[in-house]
């Protein structure tokens, strides 16, 4: 990436969420949660 952009170009950046993927084993149904990064740690 440094090639084409200059450096302080460059932001980087860091989630305070993430997504939690769960796979019903019973139907193969997939849902999705958001959890704040305080939630992931409990």
């Amino acid at each position: 990436m440094m090639k084409d952009v200059l450096a302080h170009r460059i932001v980087l950046e860091v989630p305070f969420y993430t997504d939690e993927w769960v796979t019903t084993l019973k139907n193969g149904k997939l849902t999705s949660y958001d959890l704040a990064m305080i939630e992931v740690q409990k």
